[in-house]
C-alpha cells in the first residue's frame, strides 16, 4: 500500500526554476518515507522526521550547545506524541545529529543502545533524519515553507537485516557492510564498483538508508561515477565542479563537519 497524501509537487513557490530530476528525487523520498522501513514502521519513520524538525526550536538543545561538553546537562527532552512514537533514546539521537553534529561521538551511540536501540534503529534513523534536514535546508534556504510530512503508510517494519558475516565491525561507531558484500540484493550500492570509501558505506548496514542518500545526492550533489571527474561540467548544472566544491567545502566549515 502506498501513501495517498505524499506532495505530488514540491517547490511550487521557488522564486528559480528548479530541476526536474531534483523534484523527481523529493517526491521519490518523501514516499519511501511514508512507508515501513526495515526497523521503524511508517509512523516512525514520519516521527523522526518530524523530531529533526522540532530539534531546531528546541530550548534543551540550544542549552546544551553551550555548554563545554555535550552532556554537560543532566536534563532529557519533554516528549511530544511524535516523540513517544519513537522513544526518549531516538529523539535524542535525532536532536544530536540536527544540532550538534560537530560533537557527535561513540557515546551517542552505546547510549542508545544502552536504552534499548538496535543499530538497524540507530543506522535508519539517522538517514531520515540527514535526507530530511538536507530537503528542508534547500527550502529555508530558498525562504519557503516546509513540504508537508507525508501521511504514514500501515504495517510492520520489514525485519531485514545484514547477515553477520558481512558486517564489518570496528571501523565506525556502528557495523557496516563489509566492502566486498555487496552482492546479491545489495548489488546496486556501490553503483557496480568493487569497493566503496566510508562515507559512502557509512549507512550500509541499513541498504535503504544507503540508497535513500545515494537519490538524494545524486541530485544535490554528484553521483558516484561523475564524483572523482573534477574537470566535469555535470549536465543541467548552473556552477561547474570546481564551484560546487567551495560551496561544499564552505558549508563543511560552517558546519564543523568533521569529516
Amino acid at each position: 500500500m502506498r501513501s495517498e497524501t505524499a506532495p505530488a509537487f514540491f517547490l511550487d513557490d521557488s522564486p528559480y526554476p528548479i530541476r526536474e530530476g531534483v523534484l523527481e528525487a523529493y517526491r521519490e523520498l518523501w514516499q519511501r518515507f511514508s512507508e515501513p522501513g526495515d526497523s521503524w514502521t511508517g509512523a516512525q519513520r514520519i516521527a523522526i522526521a518530524q523530531e529533526s524538525r522540532d530539534a531546531k526550536d528546541c530550548d534543551l538543545c540550544v542549552r546544551r550547545k553551550q555548554q563545554l561538553s555535550p552532556y554537560g546537562l543532566n536534563e532529557s527532552h519533554v516528549l511530544s506524541d511524535n516523540g513517544k512514537l519513537i522513544g526518549a533514546a531516538a529523539v535524542d539521537c535525532v536532536h544530536r545529529i540536527v544540532t550538534d553534529p560537530a560533537r557527535l561521538s561513540r557515546r551517542m551511540v552505546e547510549d542508545a543502545r544502552s536504552s534499548g536501540l538496535s543499530d538497524e534503529q540507530i543506522v535508519e534513523l539517522i538517514g531520515i533524519t540527514c535526507v530530511t534536514m538536507a530537503i528542508d535546508e534547500h527550502y529555508r534556504a530558498l525562504g519557503l515553507p516546509l513540504a508537508p510530512l507525508p501521511e504514514p503508510v500501515p504495517g510492520p517494519p520489514r525485519g531485514r537485516r545484514i547477515a553477520e558475516d558481512r558486517q564489518e565491525i570496528g571501523t565506525a561507531y556502528v557495523p557496516m557492510l563489509a566492502r566486498d558484500s555487496a552482492v546479491g540484493d545489495e548489488a546496486d550500492l556501490w553503483s557496480g564498483r568493487r569497493t566503496a570509501i566510508h562515507i559512502i558505506r557509512a549507512l550500509s548496514l541499513v541498504p535503504d538508508a544507503l540508497r535513500d542518500l545515494t537519490i538524494l545526492s545524486n541530485e544535490q550533489y554528484l553521483t558516484l561515477e561523475e564524483a572523482p571527474a573534477f574537470a566535469l561540467q555535470p549536465e543541467g548544472r548552473a556552477i561547474d565542479r570546481l564551484q560546487m566544491e567551495l560551496l561544499a567545502t564552505r558549508v563543511s566549515q560552517v558546519n564543523e563537519c568533521f569529516y
